[in-house]
């Protein structure tokens, strides 16, 4: 049977680093589906709502445009695939912006940009990829940004799966894999001197779901 499935889970976008408290609505806009509406029809269902952030899993032109003059901001990401190429040197990184996000902006309204996703922890063809090529992709953006005048609009940050973490209740007690402690703490010194957020992709109905009796 077809099915029409658009707004997937919201994740949790953690900052420890202010103390400002954080406003509006948000969903991630992931595009794998049958029959899903067309991106304008997206966006002009989301005006109808209290919904005001968005973040997709890539630089889709088509949604990008749909998102223009809406009042919606966008995080738009680097696929994991192309980390490696936007790491190698800010020209790279350069191109891939003047490319995939310039064209848009101002008009739509691009608040951050995600570097990956669940990078540290995905696979690609059954091989790890590079954590520095992650670490030195955000760097290289974020000098773009600079050389633009657009890092104070456009933030850097990059979503992790709670697989970085080795412990993670209580929270309060959480610790990073032993062996992601290198990278992760020069993404989290990275995103404290240019204040970005901390993102980390929270599911809880599936924890939930596995504490439940009988399950499985």
């Amino acid at each position: 049977m077809a099915t029409t499935q658009l707004l997937l889970l919201l994740p949790f976008i953690l900052n420890p680093l202010s103390n400002v408290a954080v406003s509006g609505v948000g969903i991630n806009y992931g595009t794998l589906g049958n029959n899903l509406p067309p991106p304008k029809r997206v966006a002009q269902l989301l005006q109808s709502t209290l919904i005001d952030k968005v973040k997709i899993y890539d630089t889709n032109p088509e949604i990008l445009q749909a998102f223009s003059n809406t009042g919606i901001d966008l995080i738009v990401a680097v696929e994991n695939s192309r980390v490696a190429n936007i790491s190698s040197d800010v020209s790279s990184a350069d191109e891939w912006f003047a490319t995939r996000v310039l064209p848009f902006i101002p008009a739509t309204s691009i608040t951050a940009i995600a570097v990956g996703n669940e990078y540290l922890t995905s696979n690609s063809d059954h091989q790890v990829l590079d954590p520095a090529a992650l670490v030195q992709a955000m760097q290289n953006l974020h000098s773009v940004l600079i050389a633009r005048a657009l890092d104070r609009k456009i933030k850097i940050t990059t979503p992790h799966s709670m697989a970085i973490l080795a412990s993670s209740f209580p929270p309060s007690a959480s610790t990073f894999a032993t062996d992601l402690v290198p990278t992760m703490t020069s993404i989290v010194a990275f995103l404290a001197d240019i204040a970005s957020p901390f993102m980390i992709n929270a599911y809880p109905y599936f924890a939930y779901r596995d504490m439940q009796p009988g399950y499985g």
